[in-house]
């Protein structure tokens, strides 16, 4: 009976035990996270898409510290594990995705509460600006050094800034040289086309435009995997702006652009036209190129029997093949020619002087 007895002892004691280890592990990780002096409101989660700088080997409250202090962060992703901070321009429930050891927390819930905000007693620092703190315990704002870091897309940029190159870093990919529109409609335009003299030759092959190639001041293609990378970050909406020979102008806007990867041979998402060109994105018989593939002359993704990147010159979404060409022959001439820069639902297949495709983010 004792044996018994004993037997019953030990394996309530090892079910008592491994159910304390089970709660000292719960508890643990709750402790983990609470070495951030706030309640983060999402755990394994993080902004996509709008970080603008990032900080490594900090705390967790070295993290809220640094978006605190700088007026446009609202938000901050933070990874224990790695230290790893990233501070946000934007907080949003419909940008958050899926990041294993990662918190997200809004700041903005704690700004002017001296409690967490060191610059209260300020007020906000410009956009650009840090709020500093002396020893004394006097704050005051500075230029902000790490303000420099490259943006995700030109709609980062300081509106005062004129149009012109810029530096931008889409998130987790290298840093790349863009044109940003920061006059054509409220700016903050990242520039992805640009035809204007035919100095440049876009009849290329698949790897060109890929890379991408050209010059950004002037007549370019920022490359398959670069307008990837851009547009894999949040929802874009995508601009035509287009002048023919007599200095006529007319846009086409979509609310959703995106092009895949390369393993998707960089496909086509676009709808939601708006604007006064007409929606030529589609081909003769107004199917749509959304879901289309990227064709060039040397990789044939459409469904006309030939190469349409052969027969029009030049490379696109094309399908059977298209109303829309930006990058065909440059021609100066009126004769309406298949190969030549068209967009049909404006002027047929006449010859257009300068285009220009462009994104921002839809707010």
């Amino acid at each position: 009976m004792s044996v018994v007895l004993f037997n019953v002892y030990v394996s309530y004691y090892n079910i008592g035990f491994t159910l304390l280890i089970h709660l000292i592990g719960i508890f643990c990780q709750e402790c983990h996270l609470r070495s951030l002096r706030v309640d983060p409101e999402h755990i394994n989660a993080r902004l996509h898409g709008y970080t603008f700088i990032t900080f490594e080997n900090v705390g967790a409250n070295a993290c809220f510290d640094k978006c605190i202090r700088r007026r446009r962060c609202l938000s901050f992703n933070y990874k224990e594990k790695e230290r790893h901070c990233e501070i946000n321009e934007k907080n949003g429930e419909t940008d958050l995705v899926e990041g294993i050891g990662y918190m997200h927390v809004n700041i903005q819930q704690y700004r002017n509460f001296s409690r967490y905000d060191p610059c209260s007693k300020i007020g906000n620092c410009q956009v650009g600006e840090i709020c500093q703190t002396m020893r004394d315990g006097e704050t005051f704002c500075v230029k902000d050094i790490n303000q420099m870091q490259p943006v995700t897309d030109c709609s980062g940029l300081h509106p005062d800034l004129p149009s012109g190159t810029y530096e931008i870093r889409p998130n987790h990919f290298h840093v790349m040289k863009v044109y940003c529109d920061q006059s054509t409609s409220g700016g903050g335009w990242t520039v992805l086309q640009r035809r204007r003299d035919g100095s440049t030759d876009l009849y290329r092959g698949w790897t060109d435009y890929e890379n991408g190639f050209g010059d950004p001041e002037n007549e370019f293609w920022l490359g398959n995997r670069n307008i990837h990378a851009i547009t894999s970050q949040r929802q874009y909406q995508l601009r035509f702006d287009l002048e023919d020979f007599e200095e006529e102008n007319r846009y086409a806007v979509y609310s959703t652009f995106n092009i895949g990867n390369a393993s998707s041979e960089y496909q086509l998402t676009i709808q939601g036209y708006t604007g006064d060109a007409g929606n030529a994105m589609r081909d003769y018989t107004a199917s749509s190129l959304n879901g289309k593939k990227f064709t060039t002359k040397d990789r044939d993704n459409d469904f006309s029997l030939d190469n349409c990147a052969i027969l029009r010159h030049g490379a696109w979404w094309f399908r059977s093949c298209t109303y829309s060409h930006m990058n065909g022959l440059y021609r100066t001439d009126e004769e309406e020619v298949e190969s030549t820069i068209h967009w049909y639902t404006w002027h047929n297949r006449r010859a257009l002087k300068r285009t220009e495709m462009k994104v921002k983010p839809v707010l």
